[in-house]
């Protein structure tokens, strides 16, 4: 499986990313569904990349999970120190476990609001993400062993038991287990990682690539917006169930997919490629964890309306996200791996 960077998706991480942005910043409630975008992209993307690298001899668990972690790690710890320095600032801040949980992203682990939300709340996905990480080679190899028909049995006992989950779990836990906890979520990613193989069997058939020669834009588009309807129609409770976004966000990352092997032009990649939205793909890792900060700093020493805060608070995400990704993600990031590497 070669890997490949299939530049669609950098408008799918954007649009969830924003999704994210616009629920924090109280302006529309689409959290949930940009979070469980990007745990299905990532299972995904992260089975494109290295299914083969994995099964290779010269293929290195330890490195694999190093190299992960440190392209997180870097810029988690500054935005947590942030995070520390303005509690002290305001006075907020007490010496706990719940820092020391932050710093080792375990904060996700323990299912109190309080904990998992703690200093730079949007942690809590690189936290949970970590379980995905860890286990991700021993997944494929355990798939790679595994018959067609084992395969398909052991996806839908895995569809059961969240489903078994959902109806067990009591309404007022749904938070901090269904939407929170890493063992929950790991479900996503590896909704992502089955369509990873699908997609994989399904473009070996070219006869079937002749549906590319249409956009596949519309359908992007269409599924998208009824996301958007079921989300905002859904309660609260029902936003915190990814399950119900699984099938959607499968269609649309496997039609993105399928645009990407036509090698058509679309409107999607005409508008990936204008200058700003470049930009913003970039710096979408810092935007994500710069831009809860921003707004609760302007939430607490502010008195804008939604609209205008949401704006202010998107322009100065944007500013830092930039400066963030050249001298963090960019060199910092980058100068680390490399001595990691080294030494």
């Amino acid at each position: 499986m070669k890997q490949t960077r299939i530049i669609e998706f950098e408008a799918l991480r954007v649009w969830a990313m924003m999704m994210v942005f616009l629920s924090h910043s109280s302006f529309y409630p689409a959290g949930g569904m940009g979070a469980m975008t990007f745990f299905v992209l990532g299972g995904f993307c992260m089975t494109l990349g290295y299914r083969d690298k994995i099964l290779s001899s010269q293929f290195n668990y330890l490195n694999f999970v190093k190299n992960r972690i440190l392209k997180l790690i870097p810029l988690h710890w500054i935005t947590l120190l942030v995070a520390v320095l303005l509690q002290v600032n305001d006075g907020s801040f007490t010496l706990s476990r719940k820092l020391i949980a932050n710093f080792m992203l375990l904060q996700s682990w323990v299912p109190k609001m309080d904990y998992y939300f703690s200093f730079n709340a949007v942690a809590w996905y690189l936290s949970t993400l970590m379980l995905f990480i860890v286990l991700f080679p021993a997944i494929i190899l355990l798939i790679e062993k595994m018959t067609q028909r084992q395969r398909t049995i052991s996806f839908l006992i895995l569809m059961g038991g969240y489903l078994a989950l959902l109806f067990s779990v009591p309404k007022s836990m749904y938070h901090p287990i269904i939407y929170i906890s890493p063992m929950t979520r790991m479900v996503d990613s590896l909704v992502g990682v089955a369509l990873a193989y699908f997609f994989t069997a399904f473009k070996s058939n070219s006869s079937l690539l002749k549906y590319g020669k249409s956009s596949f834009s519309v359908v992007v588009v269409v599924v998208v917006g009824l996301m958007i309807i079921v989300n905002l129609i859904s309660s609260k409770t029902l936003r915190c169930v990814s399950g119900i976004y699984w099938l959607p966000i499968s269609i649309v990352i496997f039609t993105m997919a399928m645009q990407h092997e036509t090698s058509n032009k679309s409107a999607i990649l005409r508008f990936i490629r204008l200058p700003w939205v470049q930009r913003l793909c970039m710096g979408s890792f810092s935007f994500y964890l710069i831009h809860q900060l921003v707004i609760a700093q302007l939430k607490q020493h502010t008195q804008l309306n939604v609209l205008c805060l949401t704006i202010v608070a998107f322009f100065i995400s944007y500013i830092l996200s930039q400066i963030s990704y050249w001298l963090i993600e960019k060199k910092l990031t980058t100068m680390i791996i490399n001595f990691s590497i080294n030494s």
